[in-house]
């Protein structure tokens, strides 16, 4: 029966958008994947900046510049730098309630939260750009 009462709660949880400002416990609107999308972030971000730090360059020295860049290093730089911020525009339009848009306190939240969010990524896109350049600065003519 407990279990019944836990999974119901969750089900309750996970469907419900949000609880308007007015009454005396006010919930913040929750993202329906819980915890899981910050960990996967950071399991993804870490593996790029080792993968990014292992590998190496084309060792051949090259005219053009895509002879020379490893085409993954070229791929993982490009998915962090477009991903993340489609992600903040896909997750206010599409995933976040439009009930909860009209709630100024919950709006204000969520606000918060991606302008948090967009300073990390932006910390972690400084980092990433400092770690390509570093291993291409020699083999990059211009």
């Amino acid at each position: 029966m407990k279990k019944l009462i836990f999974n119901f709660t969750i089900v309750l949880f996970l469907c419900s958008s949000c609880i308007s400002s007015d009454t005396k416990n006010p919930y913040i609107w929750k993202h329906p994947f819980g915890p899981f999308l910050p960990i996967i972030s950071i399991i993804l971000i870490s593996a790029s900046m080792y993968y990014l730090l292992v590998s190496k360059a084309n060792p051949e020295d090259k005219n053009n510049i895509f002879e020379v860049i490893n085409i993954f290093d070229f791929l993982i730089y490009a998915f962090w730098v477009m991903v993340p911020p489609l992600y903040f525009l896909v997750e206010y339009i599409h995933i976040f309630p439009d009930s909860c848009k009209i709630d100024k306190d919950v709006l204000d939240d969520f606000k918060y939260t991606q302008e948090l969010g967009s300073k990390v990524w932006a910390g972690f896109i400084v980092i990433l750009t400092t770690i390509v350049y570093a291993k291409y600065k020699k083999d990059l003519k211009f």
